[in-house]
């Protein structure tokens, strides 16, 4: 190593190569303290650290890592005098004397020294044809930030506002930073799937034939319509229109105050999901 630019991430956190996760997370909040621009320390400083800590943390970029360092060191000619090459799997005895580095040297081609393969690669030469399907593979596991145990009758839908879901016979919105309720009105026992969000509203079909229209800022009810009418029910939104499709008929309602705009009979049943285009 040349130069402060030049240091590995193990020497810029200051840890053994085989440090545990444990150890690396200790050392970096250890060295954090004073390398952070608000501390006294050098932005450009803070940030090698902050990137050796998110390379070193990660067991996937770790690895990739390690191999990467093991053939740059393999090419400068010193593979084996870091216990770095190895990541923790064991290390050569140093060779006596730090004389003339082994490997390729200069840009004519000579040689000196001798060639040791490196640990690392041992295990393709011994197990070549290993199949690694059934290797278990560690994944970091993502953080929950919240969870809400009862479950959605109708699929979440991510609005300005928040999360809007239906739990039991209400419509909820709920934060989205924080899970919690921001309001929660009764609107029947809504249909899994049938709910929708059009502009500042989301509409709802329920289980009683009820077509219900939620304000999304206050969760107060503008307008519901019963619309009785067997067979298969389908919602879709076009601009302020809110379009109910039923066995027989399509109907389009103003999303503003429910007034039903245009009827149409079918002559059967939709086939496929209705949708609307402009």
């Amino acid at each position: 190593m040349t130069g402060a630019d030049d240091l590995s991430h193990y020497e810029r956190l200051g840890i053994d190569p085989a440090a545990s996760l444990r150890q690396i997370r200790h050392a970096y909040r250890a060295l954090a303290k004073t390398a952070h621009p608000d501390a006294g320390g050098r932005s450009e400083q803070f940030r090698l650290l902050t990137e050796a800590y998110e390379v070193l943390a990660n067991p996937l970029l770790r690895k990739e890592y390690d191999e990467r360092l093991s053939v740059e060191r393999f090419v400068r000619g010193d593979p084996f005098d870091n216990p770095e090459m190895s990541s923790g799997r064991g290390t050569r005895p140093p060779r006596e004397g730090r004389g003339e580095p082994r490997g390729w040297t200069g840009t004519s081609g000579a040689f000196t020294g001798d060639v040791e393969f490196p640990d690392h690669l041992r295990d393709i030469t011994d197990m070549p044809w290993v199949s690694t399907s059934n290797r278990e593979v560690q994944v970091r596991p993502a953080n929950v930030i919240w969870h809400k145990a009862e479950p959605s009758m109708v699929t979440p839908r991510k609005v300005s506002q928040g999360v809007v879901i239906a739990t039991g016979e209400s419509l909820q919105m709920l934060e989205p930073l924080h899970g919690r309720a921001v309001w929660q009105t009764s609107v029947g026992n809504p249909s899994g799937g049938l709910t929708i969000a059009v502009d500042e509203t989301a509409v709802t079909w329920t289980e009683a034939d009820d077509l219900t229209c939620v304000d999304l800022r206050s969760g107060s009810i503008r307008w519901t319509h019963r619309i009785v009418t067997p067979g298969e029910r389908q919602l879709a939104s076009l601009y302020d229109l809110v379009i109910a499709a039923t066995t027989n008929q399509l109907l389009a309602f103003d999303q503003q105050n429910g007034r039903r705009r245009w009827q149409s009979q079918l002559a059967a049943a939709p086939s496929v999901p209705i949708c609307a285009a402009g």
